[in-house]
């Protein structure tokens, strides 16, 4: 096999599996608890999300940009320096927040365990192994995390008073997990010393960034606030029990960027000519991949959301029919991204994120004001599909990156597969899912979506 396949192998089999255990704790938890817990849940692992993301701000990105170009580690106390501060700042925030404006004193303390594991993560070394394309070490790392997280949240979470288990359970993986990643990077950089230096040029170095690594995921994650503050939890409840599913679902999104970014700034050393033909690629085959599995969710997904979730989550079917166009246009967003940091132009990626920010704000609030978690969902959506055009206008402007190729065949063998799965929709699920299945593969061939030889090279890559 070759780096290339190790690597995927790697991503791929850790992601689903770090996907499904956690999805064994969502639908745990979305039981045990009710509506109302798991509601106050999804507003806590998005209070963290935001944390590590404010804390961890473009470092991560940077740094396996550096590796990936063949930097030493001379910036490595710099960087663990800054992340220190900006750990530290994060919590207190969090902390004092959690007191000041939750009324509840047993969730602000459930809020404020959930941010001391942003102190674990600063030693989080998977950006210096995705640099080196290294990804089963970054690999096993995730699964370790998720695996502890998981059988402590299975074995002693049983009621609604248990809520604390859950952030100590996210510590405790977070911890081993970096404890894990600090031994491998020991191994293979004994003489490294660890220590911690603040530098404001580090900051500054990765300001453009760290804005667009922040925005990204504050956008995401604003739809629970937003809905528990506008609505009740029990909207914030069925609005993630759909986002659940296309969370999970983007486990190729997870596949796609720590691959194509590093490799997206290899190509842009060796030439433009290079990295465009690599994103026109990418674009191509997320679409043959990609499309599909949005016109089977929407046609399933009342049957997947009963199946997953169960009766009481019947209302969530219409949102995730909507919010399944955030997997597809986060795919091809990844794309976009991974081009614009490779040519050097983190400050364009940072304004775009700001502008998608504030669209993301005024859509998300109007929608969750008006129309409940389906407007949430819809304002999302919207704004992704806005972002993802911003972010080709720019990456176009510098460089020539062809529209991919039999476009509108794929979309035919698309149609003709979902034309498919409604005929036998009132069979068994998993049934009709094979037949959708083999039906669009003989159909992305038959109209030429994609020939056997490209089929063979697209394989024989990771052959």
């Amino acid at each position: 096999m070759t780096r290339l396949s190790h690597n995927i192998a790697s991503l791929f089999s850790a992601d689903m599996a770090r996907r499904a255990l956690g999805f064994v704790s969502v639908v745990y938890l979305a039981r045990v608890l009710g509506k109302d817990g798991f509601g106050f849940v999804n507003v806590a692992f998005a209070v963290l999300a935001y944390g590590i993301v404010l804390s961890a701000a473009g470092f991560p990105m940077f740094g396996t940009k550096r590796i990936a170009q063949g930097s030493d580690l001379k910036f490595i106390g710099e960087f663990l320096g800054a992340r220190m501060v900006t750990s530290v700042c994060v919590v207190v925030i969090i902390i004092a927040s959690a007191f000041i404006f939750l009324h509840d004193n047993a969730q602000s303390m459930v809020i404020a365990l959930f941010a001391l594991t942003l102190f674990a993560q600063i030693f989080f070394f998977d950006w210096y192994f995705q640099g080196k394309e290294r990804m089963k070490i970054v690999s096993f790392g995730r699964v370790l995390s998720s695996c502890i997280y998981t059988l402590i949240v299975v074995t002693m979470v049983h009621t609604v008073n248990d809520l604390w288990i859950v952030a100590c359970a996210a510590i405790a993986g977070d911890t081993v997990t970096a404890l894990y990643y600090v031994r491998r990077f020991k191994k293979e950089n004994p003489q490294q010393q660890l220590h911690m230096v603040f530098s404001f040029q580090m900051v500054k170095g990765t300001f453009f960034l760290s804005v667009g690594a922040i925005l990204s995921t504050l956008v995401i994650n604003f739809p629970p606030f937003v809905l528990s503050a506008l609505q009740s939890n029990a909207e914030v409840g069925i609005f993630s029990a759909a986002s659940k599913i296309v969370f999970f679902l983007l486990v190729g999104d997870r596949l796609l960027l720590p691959l194509l970014l590093p490799a997206s700034a290899r190509k842009q050393t060796d030439s433009p000519e290079a990295l465009a033909h690599l994103l026109s690629e990418a674009l191509r085959w997320i679409l043959v991949f990609a499309l599909p599995i949005v016109v089977g969710g929407i046609i399933f997904s009342e049957r997947i959301i009963l199946l997953v979730f169960g009766n009481s989550y019947v209302a969530s079917a219409a949102v995730f029919r909507v919010f399944i166009w955030f997997f597809f246009f986060t795919m091809l967003h990844s794309v976009y991204v991974s081009g614009l940091i490779a040519m050097g132009r983190d400050h364009v990626y940072g304004k775009i994120m700001l502008i998608t920010a504030i669209l993301y704000a005024a859509t998300v609030t109007v929608g969750s004001k008006y129309f409940g978690a389906m407007g949430a969902a819809f304002g999302v959506v919207l704004s992704e599909a806005i972002s993802v055009l911003m972010m080709r206008h720019a990456l176009v402007s510098v460089m020539t990156v062809q529209a991919p190729r039999a476009v509108l065949r794929i979309m035919f063998a698309t149609i003709l597969m979902g034309s498919c799965v409604l005929f036998f929709s009132s069979w068994n699920l998993l049934v009709t899912i094979l037949l959708g299945v083999l039906f669009y593969s003989t159909a992305i061939f038959a109209v030429r979506g994609i020939t056997w030889n490209e089929a063979k090279e697209f394989l024989a890559r990771f052959a």
